[in-house]
Parts: structure tokens; sequence; C-alpha cells
């Protein structure tokens, strides 16, 4: 039974992806350590008949001791590219986890997990997470509250 489930869920998704519809997004980005990130999220904020980018997570990565750094340049990062795009100074930005998920071995509380869990669950449709970085936030958001996994795609590079 649960096998079944799981191919009905693979495929309302796969369907959904092929869809015409504009998917709700949000972007969990490292964009503080290489440029790729910067480019995705420009792409993603000018194809609105594919995407609706609801809001934009900084995503930790690197080692224990870079973790926070990292992902606070990211944030910064990430400000910076928006700033320079008209219609983007409204797309909310949050801060990502602090320490790795690994180094807890729990959830890492944060405020883009928070973001993923409030968005997913309050959405009356699928939510598409791209990450582009690290997992910490989407790993402690489905932590937090499995039942989002029902709820969104995780697109993760």
């Amino acid at each position: 039974m649960k096998r079944e489930i799981q191919k009905q869920l693979v495929k309302a998704v796969f369907d959904d992806i092929h869809s015409d519809r504009v998917k709700k997004v949000i972007i969990d980005s490292d964009a503080g350590c290489e440029i790729d990130d910067q480019f995705a999220i420009l792409y993603a904020l000018c194809a609105k008949d594919k995407m609706d980018v609801l809001s934009i997570n900084a995503a930790p990565v690197g080692v224990p001791e870079d973790f926070e750094k990292n992902m606070l340049m990211g944030y910064e990062e990430i400000n910076r590219v928006l700033g320079k795009l008209r219609g983007a100074e409204n797309i909310p930005v949050y801060h990502g986890g602090r320490v790795p998920i690994e180094v807890t071995g729990d959830i890492v509380h944060s405020p883009a997990a928070d973001n993923i869990v409030k968005t997913v669950m309050e959405s009356d449709e699928r939510i598409y997470v791209l990450g582009l970085g690290g997992a910490t936030n989407i790993a402690s958001a489905l932590l937090t509250q499995p039942k989002i996994a029902e709820k969104m795609c995780v697109v993760w590079l």
C-alpha cells in the first residue's frame, strides 16, 4: 500500500512539473560561496511565466567552523542581488541554519526552516524548494513538520 501511495505522489509531481501552471518557488541558496547562485536567482526571477519566487533562504554550507560565516555571506549576497533588480525588493530573505545538521544530529532551527514549513503548510498548491546549497534548512524543515513532504517538491543541485 505504501509503495502505491509513493507511486501516486511521484506521478502527481511529475504531472505538475510538466504542466503550464506557474510554480510557487522557495530558493534555498548559498550565494556567498560561488557565482552560480546569482545567475539561478536572476533566472528564476525573470521566468515569471514559469515561476513565482515567494522567498529566498540563505543556505549554510561548508565546514562547521565556517558554516555561520558562509550563511551570513550568502544572506548579504542574496540581498545585494535583489537590490539590483527592480521589483525584487519585496521578496523576503531568511537567515539559514548556523550549524550543520550533521553536528547537532537534530533539527537546526532557523528562520529559513520556519519559512519553508509555514509557506508549505499555508499553501493550497505544491511548493517547489530549489536547493542550491547545503540541505540543512530543507532537512530541518522536513524534520520539524514531516507532513510538508506531501505538499512540496525539493529540486536540489
